[in-house]
């Protein structure tokens, strides 16, 4: 069977179905590959905000939490003149 050409109305120059078919097929494929790609990563952008958040949260939850440690060790060294019992017996490992 003979390849099917076509003429391009503007230029009259011949061109195989074969290449205008493969040439739409990839266009369509292209549009579609990068819709998905850009719900991608809008996906993770938001993810990204997500965690980001989460992190300054628990940040922000350590830091009081630490704060409030070292107000009840200052107030327990003026009320005892010592370190709280979980400080003065603390053994480090040094060697990691």
């Amino acid at each position: 069977m003979a390849e099917q050409i076509i003429v391009c109305p503007n230029c009259k120059k011949e061109i195989p179905l074969t290449e205008v078919l493969s040439r739409t097929i990839k266009e369509n494929a292209r549009k579609e590959f990068e819709s998905e790609l850009q719900e991608k990563e809008a996906e993770l952008a938001k993810k990204r905000e997500s965690l980001e958040k989460q992190e300054q949260e628990m940040k922000a939850n350590i830091k009081k939490e630490m704060e409030s440690r070292l107000v009840e060790h200052k107030q327990y060294i003026l009320k005892y003149d010592d370190d709280m019992p979980e400080i003065k017996n603390w053994k480090g490992d040094w060697t990691k």
